[in-house]
This record gives structure tokens, C-alpha cells and sequence, in this order.
């Protein structure tokens, strides 16, 4: 080819650039920086049946490990004796919720760990972790970060969780502050005892405390910029509300990073998302060899078909998927089972059940609204009982 080249230029017959190599795939060029390690993972690369590019190992496999980072506060409403309708059995806290959670993931071979927000320095200590969390980051490690609790939107219609809520129901007000002033006089009158005294008042009515907060962009941050796949799973209200300004989209980043929300923007949870999602790992995992791989997004319509059954479609909040990063082209993020099959199913939440004779609830929003208003008389006192939504004031009044 070359002595062709030569023989054409010396007869005028061609420019020293007539025969220079077409620019195709196969043309060899110098790989640095990001693109050099995004071309270490093209052998991860491959064409799903609908077109969309994902990246999968040699193996098949898209991730080797799944790292998953479970966030709730140390302090919270979501207790079981919130609630006042017996038997216990009928609802679960967000303890037993987590405890169930864990136990789903890690039977799914999935890396799980727990980070209790600080009350005091709730941004500095979830930073903290999130960036330790973030050196897990790897081409074949998915990350997830997993977060149930409260949830609201501010002022400027950006997503902020919230460690609890205030109770608005006006008997808990009433009675909680006429605790309070009677220690306090007791105190005056320096009775014995008085300290053990007041501060057992203090903890009865602990939910009066200050109440803490944590914006959305304090996970965001610096997950959407670890060289990583992550999944965001956000069981709270206006979890849809998890949106992704502009200003704050990596420009170098091709990781794809996915969002998992209970409810929309201006929605309240029913609170079975977390034990939906258990359910449908454990029923998945449970087949075997038979079992499939499922996507986030596949995960997601399950999800919201079981919520739309188990509830005939009334008052259900409408789970969302996102994708957060890249906007554009649409890619998968495969969810494997890398452990064990589970021997069964674990306890399901059955919150909201109103089967119990004289028991009836109360739904109090954020916002003060009252959906029903019903209670009883104990010892002459009426009360407001009731569960509400995650974003709402009260899950629960117990008043002696």
C-alpha cells in the first residue's frame, strides 16, 4: 500500500492524504483519564433486546457486589406503642421494619449496613458516612442507599426528611403540657424524688423535642458524583420530590443512578413499600433456579401492581422510578440475588387496620387537616387516636 501511495504521488496522481485510513471502531486511539476507565469496562458493555446499553461483566453479570447503606434516625415516632389499638401484632415500627429489610437483603447476598442520623449534627454525621460509604465505589459494585422515615417538602419545594413531628392532636397538647407544669412546680416545692420525677415527664413527652432535619442534596451530593451505579430507595412522604437541578448534574459522570420513591411530590405514603419490596425479593429469591433477574424498573411495576391489589387500588400512593443520571440514553440496573435462598417469608407489616371494636382512627396531616375524628373515654379523658402518614404530626396517642 505504501509503494502504491509513492508511485501515485510521483505521477501526480494522488495527495499524500488520498489513501490515508478511514476513521472507524477499530481505528486505535489514546486512552486517558475517565475515558480510559470507562474503556476498561467495555468488555461490560452490551445490547439488551430493546437497545438500551448496559454494562455487564464478562461474566453476565452486571455487579459482583451489592453494598447497601440503611438510614433512619436515632430518634423517631415510628414506634409500635404509638399505636394504641391492640394486639401489638397488628402493627410494626420502624425498627422491626428495618430489621425485616436487613434480613430480605442479606439473604439476597447484599453488603447491608445502618447509619442512625444524629439528632444534633444531622448534615455533618450523614455526610460523613456517605462519603465513606462512597469508597465502596466500583464498575462492578452497585451501591444503595435505603432511607425510611419522615418526609416533607420546604419552603422551596425541595425534599427535606425530618426525624419526627409534633402532635397536633390538641388532648395530647393539653395533657402533655399539664404533665410538664406540674414538675415544674414540684420542683419548686423540692419535693423527694423530683428529678426522676421531671425527667420521666420529659421522656413521656420526648415528642415535643426539637425536631431535626436533613436535606435531600446532603444524599444526593455526593452519591450522584461516586464512580459508581446507585440506587436510591426513599420510603417517606414527598419522596417524589427527590428531583435533580440542573446545576448539580455531573458533567463527566456516565454512571447510572437510579430513584426509588414511596409517593409522589405532594403525597403521603400508605407505609407498605418497605414490606411490599420484602415480599417480592423473598418470592423471587425462593424460585431457584427458575428465579429471574430483576430490574429496577421491573421491581418498581411489582411493586406497584402488589400495592394496587392489596388495597383494590383505594388509597394506594403511587410508588415512582426515576432516573436520575444520564438523562438520556435510558439504561437498566440489574438487582442479583448473590446469596442464598431465604427458608421463608418474614413477618408482613399490617399497619392501618381498623377491625378492632371501638377503636377508630385519626388521619392528621402535616398541614392540620383532619380526615376523621374519632376516640374514646379513658378514665374521663377523651381520646384523639389515631395513625397517620409519615409526613403526618402523630403515628399513634397514648394519654394516661
Amino acid at each position: 500500500k505504501n509503494d502504491l501511495r509513492m508511485g501515485l504521488q510521483r505521477m501526480g496522481l494522488a495527495s499524500t492524504s488520498a489513501l490515508t485510513e478511514p476513521n472507524t471502531n477499530r481505528t486505535r486511539r489514546k486512552v486517558t483519564g475517565t475515558a480510559r476507565k470507562r474503556s476498561e469496562s467495555s468488555s461490560r458493555v452490551a445490547e439488551t433486546d430493546d437497545g438500551v446499553r448496559e454494562r455487564l461483566p464478562p461474566t453476565g453479570q452486571q455487579y459482583k457486589e451489592v453494598h447497601c447503606l440503611i438510614l433512619t434516625w436515632s430518634f423517631h415516632d415510628l414506634r409500635a406503642e404509638d399505636y394504641m389499638a391492640p394486639p401489638a401484632a397488628d402493627y410494626i415500627s420502624l425498627e422491626d421494619e428495618s430489621e425485616r429489610l436487613i434480613k430480605t437483603l442479606k439473604n439476597y447476598g447484599w453488603q447491608v449496613s445502618e447509619h442512625h442520623i444524629d439528632m444534633n449534627r444531622p448534615v455533618e454525621s450523614t455526610t460523613a458516612r456517605l462519603n465513606k460509604f462512597c469508597q465502596l465505589a466500583s464498575d462492578d459494585v452497585l451501591l444503595v442507599v435505603y432511607y425510611h422515615g419522615h418526609g416533607s417538602l420546604d419552603e422551596d419545594n425541595e425534599l427535606v426528611f425530618s426525624s419526627h413531628d409534633h402532635p397536633e392532636n390538641s388532648e395530647w397538647a393539653k395533657k402533655a403540657a399539664a404533665d410538664l407544669y406540674s414538675e415544674l412546680l414540684s420542683r419548686q416545692n423540692g419535693g423527694h424524688g423530683q428529678n426522676k420525677a421531671a425527667f420521666e415527664a420529659l421522656m413521656k413527652n420526648e415528642r415535643y423535642r426539637p425536631i431535626s432535619h436533613l436535606p435531600w442534596s446532603t444524599l444526593r451530593q455526593p452519591l450522584l458524583t461516586c464512580p459508581s451505579d446507585v440506587l436510591f430507595i426513599l420510603d417517606c412522604c414527598a419522596a417524589g420530590g427527590a428531583n435533580l437541578p440542573s446545576s448539580s448534574i455531573p458533567q463527566s459522570n456516565t454512571y447510572t443512578k437510579h430513584l426509588f420513591a414511596a409517593c409522589g411530590f405532594e403525597s403521603s405514603t400508605s407505609d407498605d413499600m418497605t414490606a411490599t419490596l420484602c415480599n417480592i425479593l423473598d418470592d423471587n429469591a425462593a424460585q431457584g433456579a427458575n428465579k429471574t433477574v430483576l430490574t429496577t424498573k421491573r421491581l418498581h411495576q411489582l411493586i406497584e401492581e402488589s400495592l394496587q391489589k392489596k388495597n383494590n387500588g383505594v388509597g394506594t400512593s403511587q410508588p415512582i422510578f426515576k432516573q436520575l443520571l444520564p438523562l438520556d440514553p435510558e439504561r437498566k440496573i440489574h438487582l442479583p440475588n448473590l446469596g442464598n435462598h431465604p427458608k421463608g417469608r418474614g413477618r408482613r407489616s399490617r399497619r392501618g387496620s381498623q377491625s378492632h371494636a371501638n377503636m377508630k382512627m385519626v388521619t392528621v396531616n402535616r398541614r392540620g387537616s383532619e380526615e376523621s375524628m374519632n376516640g374514646m373515654m379513658v378514665h374521663g379523658v377523651h381520646l384523639g387516636m389515631g395513625m397517620v402518614r409519615r409526613e403526618g404530626s402523630v403515628r399513634g396517642y397514648v394519654l394516661a
